[in-house]
């Protein structure tokens, strides 16, 4: 079964990732050695630093849009079964 990890100890590893990504390179290289140090396998956690970053930079942790649809979010009129 795999191991579940607090979203802050997730967002504490990808920030040290992104910290030492000019001392490696590359992301695989600096989640070898941060995860070395945390206990966490490379590719869990260079995957959350994939997940964690878009084009535009980094995005906030999971969670904190999901319940409105993206036209709500708009600002959009978003028709629900109760409304009709």
């Amino acid at each position: 079964m795999p191991k579940k990890y607090e979203p802050e100890f997730k967002a504490r590893a990808v920030r040290l990732v992104r910290d030492h990504m000019s001392d490696y390179g590359s992301v695989t290289a600096a989640s070898v050695a941060v995860g070395g140090q945390l206990g966490v396998a490379r590719e869990t956690l260079r995957r959350w630093v994939v997940s964690m970053t878009t084009p535009f930079g980094p995005t906030r942790p999971a969670g904190h849009l999901h319940a409105q649809p993206r036209r709500a979010r708009k600002g959009g009129i978003v028709a629900s079964a109760h409304s009709l």
